[in-house]
């Protein structure tokens, strides 16, 4: 499942699904500033979190957040992106994941 949400200055795309690693390398944008959304990602509350989607949206890249399936995120995609975040420190599912970061982006583009 793939998303678009439109952003100030550039697309967020959110990768949710559990596909193998080259299906979904391939489906991310050139020149995308990809984050992982892994437990052991970097945390924020919502303020900081509207502070970085602001902050990205100036560079005018595609914004690209990686949600992994029941087993995570492949190895290889996730030492490829160049952030990594954390919703949580508690394990959730992929689809709970979804519906939290894009409350999240809504929140910080509003």
């Amino acid at each position: 499942m793939g998303a678009m949400v439109a952003g100030t200055a550039a697309y967020i795309h959110i990768y949710a699904r559990a596909l193998p690693a080259p299906v979904e390398q391939r489906a991310i944008p050139d020149r995308a500033y990809t984050v992982a959304l892994t437990p052991e990602g970097k945390e924020m509350d919502t303020p900081a979190f509207a502070r970085w989607i602001e902050a990205r949206s100036r560079q005018a890249l595609p914004l690209v957040f990686v949600v992994g399936g029941a087993w995570g995120i492949e190895a290889g995609l996730k030492s490829e992106c160049r952030e990594r975040m954390s919703l949580s420190r508690l394990t959730l599912s992929h689809r709970v994941a979804l519906l939290s970061l894009v409350e999240q982006i809504y929140r910080g583009l509003t």
